[in-house]
């Protein structure tokens, strides 16, 4: 008798499991832990946690939630958006002494946009120019550019073309790095900086861009 009710009682436990309400499990930058334990609940109503995402940078983690001894690893990305917007601009060139001169007398106006994915944003090659209050093309012949991210793996799509500053009538290879995006003082997410550099034959120059965020998308 006593050996059947044990058993009796053994069938009767359930096993408990994570309940998630998506297989996509995306946020936006300067998410929390809140905003993930959204798409989660534990199938006997115990408390869950979250743990391994970093907020402040675009990637897809592999986040550890836990309730109990109960742990699952699910796929959380952090989304790009927040980066999108109208930023003023300056462009600055690099002189032999290491120090930078400004290019630009007055700021000009570019629009990044979301991109097609979570982890990119989409830079049109024309800009807003403070003269004409006209859109200018600032990298010649180049289209739309991606700015691709993935933890501190950080690129811009090359191009070879002519930039509208230069006075070189031939097309040059142009790449960038030093990208830098982040939180602002004002809480919101915007791109900082990034440096280009053109390659025209033995000679390198390097140019850097410094952005003001003036508005979301």
């Amino acid at each position: 008798m006593v050996m059947t009710f044990a058993l009796a009682m053994s069938s009767c436990d359930k096993e408990v499991t994570l309940v998630f309400s998506s297989d996509d499990i995306t946020v936006d930058l300067g998410g929390t832990n809140k905003e993930l334990l959204k798409y989660v609940q534990s199938s006997d109503g115990s408390e869950v946690t979250v743990s391994g995402v970093n907020f402040d940078k675009v990637c897809s983690y592999q986040a550890l939630f836990t309730s109990g001894d109960l742990k699952e690893t699910r796929t959380v990305k952090v989304r790009a958006d927040k980066l999108a917007g109208t930023y003023a601009w300056n462009m600055y060139g690099l002189e032999r002494d290491g120090t930078y001169f400004r290019l630009t007398e007055n700021e000009w106006y570019w629009d990044f946009t979301k991109g097609n994915e979570y982890n990119n944003l989409l830079i049109p090659d024309s800009v807003l120019s403070p003269y004409s209050n006209q859109k200018e093309r600032l990298f010649g012949n180049a289209g739309v550019l991606t700015l691709q991210m993935d933890g501190d793996s950080i690129s811009i799509t090359p191009w070879c073309g002519k930039l509208l500053f230069m006075l070189s009538s031939k097309p040059i290879d142009y790449s960038f790095d030093s990208i830098r995006y982040g939180r602002l003082p004002n809480g919101d997410y915007g791109i900082i900086s990034f440096r280009m550099i053109g390659k025209e034959g033995k000679y390198t120059n390097y140019y850097r861009f410094d952005f003001e965020k003036q508005g979301a998308e």
